[in-house]
């Protein structure tokens, strides 16, 4: 795994930040394995703190709109749900945006996505 860190070297920071903003990666997990991985302070620190920006964001947006209910009906209000349904629009768009133009940039040839090779034979 380490050779594929420093072929991916280049491309190293928009790996760290498409994990940061995808939802279902742990930011434990990251903290613990970039210093394992022999990953740059300046990279990790950077991916971190963009990275974080926009989850933060949507959590204070959406606990900002929350707050301003006052009955359970207010939550099916068209306003409400056009802000909700935006915050939701905002938060898939850095995602989609590093994974179309960043997966062009990684060198993970013969890696399957499950992190086997290719060579493996099926059983």
């Amino acid at each position: 795994r380490l050779k594929l860190v420093e072929e991916n070297r280049s491309s190293l920071f928009f790996f760290l930040l498409f994990l940061r903003f995808f939802p279902m990666t742990p930011n434990w997990f990251l903290n613990i394995t970039c210093p394992v991985l022999n990953i740059p302070l300046s990279i990790f620190f950077f991916s971190v703190l963009i990275g974080l920006i926009p989850y933060n964001f949507i959590c204070v947006r959406t606990g900002s709109v929350l707050s301003q209910l006052s009955s359970l009906d207010d939550i099916f209000s068209w306003g409400t749900l056009a802000q909700l349904l935006a915050i939701a629009l905002m938060a898939l768009l850095p995602g989609a945006l590093i994974k179309h133009y960043g997966s062009a940039h990684l060198k993970l040839d013969g890696v399957t996505s499950n992190g086997t090779g290719q060579d493996r034979k099926s059983r």
